[in-house]
């Protein structure tokens, strides 16, 4: 039971949810409140049905209505990537814009503020912190070449993001 994994002071028991849960599952359970006795019972409920019952039918709709054919286009050419599956995953949560940023956060209710806590200057969004936010952007200042720079900071996020992870040319030069 989900209610099992909660400590005595009403949060998340960390400790035994490690045991349990890979690593990798653990940020999305911190943005989901433990559940309360006064919520009453803790059960499986499948969103896309006005029933909260599973079934087939809902499934395939929510897919094929969500994912686009430039979607699916993205989703396999990602998973074909050659790199550590870990990288595909954050590709792909990155694509999707569902890493668990400021923005993220107080959407869920589980920060106040979206400011970015590095350079306190905009939202902390999926965009801000890949390329935006000055840390990141004095990285990528580094590695573009002078003559790509102003198409590389103006992309749309899922733009520039699929010519990074597809075409090799973008950032690579002569230069050093």
């Amino acid at each position: 039971m989900v209610r099992d994994m909660v400590d005595e002071g009403g949060n998340w028991d960390w400790h035994r949810l490690l045991q349990l849960v890979p690593k990798e599952s653990l940020e999305h359970i911190a943005s989901i409140h433990p559940p309360y006795d006064s919520l009453g019972e803790d059960r499986p409920q499948w969103r896309w049905e006005p029933n909260r019952q599973f079934s087939s039918q809902s499934a395939y709709m929510f897919l094929n209505t969500v994912m686009t054919v430039g979607q699916r286009d993205i989703w396999k050419r990602i998973w074909k990537l050659h790199v550590p599956q870990r990288v595909r995953v954050f590709a792909w949560l990155s694509f999707h814009e569902r890493l668990l940023t400021n923005v993220e956060r107080v959407k869920r209710h589980c920060a106040a503020m979206d400011l970015c806590e590095i350079c306190m200057n905009g939202s902390e969004n999926i965009d801000h912190v890949l390329r935006l936010c000055i840390a990141a952007a004095g990285i990528w200042r580094r590695i573009v070449p002078h003559a790509l720079r102003e198409i590389f900071f103006n992309l749309l996020f899922r733009d520039w993001l699929t010519r990074n992870l597809f075409d090799s040319t973008f950032v690579r030069s002569d230069e050093d």
